[in-house]
């Protein structure tokens, strides 16, 4: 890994944050204000587990996912991913966040 390649703060790189992170922390700073459960719904369920879900039952070659029960399993899988991967993301995002405001101290400041 090159110091270009290390995250802000680390061995090598400036203190100061680039455009990107700036854009980043503007953006996570409006979803995580909204709260974990919104971003988790939003992002996770909505973005992710109904996509998948229709995907699942457009792509997917066996009739039996196209019943109701299999459309009811189906749901209920790509709910409960959604909510996982949601989560995931929160979790990654907010540890980014984090990391970006202890190496720049007007982060977070209303």
């Amino acid at each position: 890994m090159t110091p270009d390649n290390y995250p802000m703060g680390g061995p090598g790189m400036a203190a100061e944050p680039k455009s990107s992170d700036l854009a980043f922390i503007k953006r996570w700073e409006i979803s995580r204000s909204k709260g974990r459960w919104h971003y988790i719904f939003l992002s996770g369920v909505l973005m992710w587990g109904v996509p998948m879900f229709f995907a699942l039952i457009v792509f997917s070659n066996q009739p039996d996912r196209r019943t109701l029960p299999g459309l009811t399993i189906g749901a209920v899988v790509c709910s409960i991913g959604g909510v996982l991967f949601g989560a995931m993301v929160w979790f990654f995002s907010e540890r980014r966040y984090k990391r970006l405001a202890s190496v720049s101290p007007e982060v977070g400041e209303k």
